[in-house]
């Protein structure tokens, strides 16, 4: 795992090749609804195929946030090139791989592909997939 940093809501990392990763957590203002949208920026990419530091890091900042307080991750995999289904089924290899004590509820429509996650246990986990099932039309 790469060494982050918090600092305005936005956690930081860079790896041994310079790429400065963001992750950022944007609220969902929903009927005052636990939810938040996990946002990652890749700055300066220079990646390294398969660098599972990249992997434990992000992980791990998003179990840091989910364990903190009791809320649900909406994810949404970018489709501004084409390559939303590769994201997911890595994000999908990632969570089986690492997410023990979370658990994921899928979401596919056509070409737009989701996931909420949350700690097991979570206290409104049928509130928000109801939510999402009515936001995205299931």
């Amino acid at each position: 795992m790469y060494p982050y940093s918090l600092l305005n809501n936005e956690y930081t990392f860079t790896t041994d090749t310079g790429t400065v990763f963001k992750v950022a957590f944007s609220k969902v203002d929903y009927d005052d609804l636990p939810i938040f949208i996990p946002t990652l920026i890749c700055e300066q990419c220079a990646i390294k195929p398969n660098d599972d530091r990249v992997r434990n890091t992000i992980v791990a900042i998003m179990r840091e946030f989910v364990e903190s307080r009791d809320c649900a991750l909406f994810f949404v995999c970018d489709t501004s090139d084409g390559r939303q289904q590769n994201r997911f089924r890595l994000f999908s290899r990632w969570f089986k791989e690492l997410g023990l004590g979370f658990s994921k509820t899928d979401f596919c429509i056509e070409d737009l592909y989701s996931a909420v996650m949350y700690k097991d246990g979570f206290s409104q986990r049928v509130l928000v997939e109801n939510l999402i099932r009515a936001y995205l039309g299931l």
